[in-house]
């Protein structure tokens, strides 16, 4: 079914886009990320161009958090896969055809579930399969992004999993692919958006080192100016790397004008302004940009936006004078237990890994030793990493079991697993 957004283009006049189809999906994402009017050709549509641009349209709506049917949209990747297989969208090389059915297929799997970690295994393993094929035929810069990406989600995801390792025989790269992916996000090309936008949630939803998926919002913001949420993006690694000021400007843009469809990360951006001005001592203005948060909605965020005001003091402490202190500094102020659990928690928060991993060397505490774990994979420290989680595993298993975020914990023990074995 058509969307409303071409619904509306057929009736404007045709827009000449390069011929083959390549050049239309990349000029169609880019106008797509940077809010421009999507066009489409007289070529598009009688070729049936506008299925596969139909799914990307869905796919950037559903990154941005909109409230779409999911179910529908697989139905929809299906259709366009049976489309595409049965020659019914034309004008396409066969070397474009099995690598949009790749990507097809790789988008089913990052969309199957609210918790991206949770992938089909079928379309997992035709995306592999495909992907694989099409980079030992073709040494392209498409077939590269498909079959690196493909081969960090099976390393990320499934590392550990005796069905995709043993049954399947597929492995994982991740420190070659990330590499690759890397290459792809610098220059022009079909998948420089999709590259860029795959680093910055490898390295900020998994990791939670903003200092490294800066370098990829931050080109995605300068990029696509026009882009509300890549701003946001930009905006939420600069807060978690200390720079308040910068990231509080770019906060304040994209919520000065909320869109008349709700996204989540606008809400979230709200949230992000509330903290910039309490931590800029501007407490009156935080109040009533408060009020104006809780008119939205009035719930989970704002509940943990309670408990991050109790630890306002400390964080202020951390982010205006932790680069003066020296490391007895650091120690004077982290006396007691609690107080040193909460400055870990705030050095990890704004990205001082360095500085976390050297303010004590007490170990056998869950909340620090986990703490410990994720600033040491992040600096690399990757001996040290396996030596602190298997004392995790054997002194503190029920803490991991019971921790609310393991999942992430699970996924960083095996990306640890595959850069040790590779």
């Amino acid at each position: 079914m058509l969307n409303k957004t071409l619904i509306l283009l057929l009736l404007m006049s045709a827009v000449c886009f390069p011929a083959d189809f390549f050049n239309y999906l990349k000029d169609y994402n880019k106008n797509l990320y940077n809010n421009e009017k999507k066009t489409f050709s007289k070529g598009s549509l009688e070729n049936k161009w506008y299925l596969v641009t139909d799914i990307y349209y869905n796919l950037y709506k559903y990154r941005l958090g909109s409230d779409i049917d999911v179910d529908q949209l697989e139905d929809n990747i299906d259709d366009t896969i049976d489309f595409l297989e049965d020659d019914k969208i034309k004008e396409l090389t066969a070397y474009e055809k099995e690598l949009i059915i790749s990507m097809m297929y790789g988008i089913k799997c990052y969309i199957s579930s609210t918790d991206i970690s949770i992938g089909n295994l079928s379309d997992l393993r035709k995306s592999y399969k495909l992907s694989e094929k099409l980079y030992s035929k073709h040494k392209e810069i498409e077939s590269s992004f498909g079959f690196h990406l493909t081969r960090l989600v099976v390393a990320t995801y499934f590392e550990n999993s005796f069905l995709i390792k043993d049954i399947f025989g597929y492995e994982g790269g991740i420190s070659k692919s990330v590499e690759n992916l890397k290459k792809i996000a610098k220059d022009d090309n079909l998948f420089m958006i999709e590259a860029n936008i795959t680093l910055n949630e490898f390295y900020s939803k998994i990791f939670y080192d903003h200092r490294s998926s800066a370098r990829y919002s931050q080109k995605l913001n300068q990029l696509f100016p026009n882009s509300k949420y890549f701003k946001f993006l930009y905006a939420k690694d600069l807060y978690h790397t200390g720079k308040i000021d910068k990231a509080f400007k770019l906060f304040k843009e994209v919520n000065t004008e909320i869109s008349n469809e709700y996204y989540p990360y606008e809400y979230n951006s709200l949230i992000y302004e509330i903290k910039c001005l309490y931590l800029q001592d501007r407490e009156d203005f935080a109040v009533e940009v408060l009020k104006y948060a809780k008119k939205i909605h009035d719930g989970y965020l704002l509940q943990e936006l309670d408990k991050w005001k109790r630890q306002l003091k400390r964080r202020k402490d951390i982010l205006y004078r932790f680069e003066t202190l020296n490391f007895r500094d650091i120690k004077d102020i982290t006396k007691n237990e609690h107080d040193k659990k909460l400055t870990a928690k705030i050095l990890f928060d704004h990205g001082y890994f360095k500085e976390l991993f050297n303010l004590t060397n007490y170990r056998d505490e869950s909340e620090l030793l986990l703490q410990y774990f994720r600033s040491a994979l992040i600096l690399g420290e990757y001996k040290t990493a396996s030596q602190l989680f298997e004392v995790l595993e054997s002194k503190h298993e029920d803490f991991l079991d019971d921790h609310q975020d393991i999942g992430r914990i699970k996924i960083l023990k095996n990306i640890l697993d595959n850069i040790s074995t590779n």
